[in-house]
């Protein structure tokens, strides 16, 4: 496990990152996560899941536990942060990205705990995911946004993506992985 302030590169095992105070372990979500997952989900609020899904959920179901929990890792990234210093190491945020039909392309989300959210959890994440997506020949990630999930809409342009109107009350975000240097040049 490495430790640093602000990340290096695309995650493969467990990484320590400490973003706004809090001791994160970032590393792949796995077949033993199912428990985490749905206590991370179950925690989230009624707009947190909307904003993530797009509709209200209850609760997820076996079938969506299973897929988002054992992944292809050659066609889906998909990153954990868990609280390394609260009791249980529990999910705080996920991130994703998903190669499509065009494996140079892939398309992203991202969710965190309603108390961890606005911290940085989710940058960090979704920083990690285009480094990995990078890393694997994806070159292009998009990913759709409600316009009124404006967290979300300044994350995307803190990281360089492309913010377009989708139709109705979605936004499209986009960036070209080729052309961002991963983070680690970055923060030279």
């Amino acid at each position: 496990m490495t430790s640093n302030e602000t990340g290096a590169s695309p995650v493969t095992t467990a990484e320590e990152v400490k973003v706004a105070g809090v001791v994160l372990w970032i590393r792949p979500i796995g077949p033993g996560d199912s428990r985490r997952l749905v206590a991370f989900f179950s925690g989230l609020s009624p707009r947190s899941i909307y904003m993530r899904f797009f509709a209200p959920m209850k609760y997820l179901s076996d079938d969506l536990v299973e897929r988002f929990t054992h992944v292809d890792p050659l066609r889906h990234i998909a990153l954990v942060a868990l609280g390394r210093e609260v009791s249980g190491h529990p999910i705080l945020g996920i991130g994703r990205v998903i190669a499509q039909a065009d494996p140079r392309h892939g398309e992203f989300s991202i969710v965190v705990a309603d108390a961890f959210q606005g911290r940085g959890i989710g940058a960090v994440l979704l920083q990690r995911c285009i480094d990995g997506a990078a890393s694997r020949g994806i070159e292009k990630i998009w990913g759709l946004v409600l316009a009124e999930n404006t967290q979300m809409l300044a994350l995307g342009r803190k990281l360089g993506f492309a913010i377009q109107r989708a139709g109705g009350a979605e936004y499209e975000l986009t960036i070209d992985v080729t052309e961002v240097a991963p983070e680690a040049e970055r923060m030279v």
